[in-house]
């Protein structure tokens, strides 16, 4: 889950791009199809709350590439709120970003069977107050 300044036109959604690592700034940048070193990414995104001008989204990760939550985001509607490395204006004295992973499913290593881990964002954040 992560918050960010709404700017959403579907509520739902497929998002796919093709992205390319500078690793000299440790930023992802996304890409047409085509570009010399991109990797395709894929995930999906269903809106979750909207208050005021901040929304709540839940992301589905088809594919996992470095940074691709932050990237796909932030060039397609907006960028995730206090991240700043991807365009946010929102700052936070901790510099946490406001991206929090609420779901965890890995399976186990010897048995195979899937394990599942949730957590709620942090209760005392005045900001995830909002929504929890």
């Amino acid at each position: 889950m992560q918050l960010f300044r709404a700017k959403l036109l579907r509520l739902a959604g497929t998002l796919v791009d093709y992205l390319l690592k500078d690793e000299k700034s440790n930023i992802v940048s996304v890409w047409s199809e085509g570009k010399a070193g991109a990797k395709r990414a894929e995930m999906n995104y269903k809106v979750i709350s909207t208050i005021g001008n901040k929304t709540l989204v839940e992301v589905e990760l088809i594919t996992g590439r470095s940074h691709q939550i932050r990237a796909q985001l932030s060039h397609h509607f907006a960028p995730i709120l206090a991240d700043v490395k991807y365009g946010s204006t929102y700052k936070t004295k901790n510099r946490c970003l406001y991206l929090h992973c609420f779901e965890l499913s890995i399976p186990h290593p010897v048995t195979k069977e899937m394990m599942k881990f949730t957590m709620l964002p942090n209760k005392n954040d005045n900001i995830w107050q909002q929504f929890f």
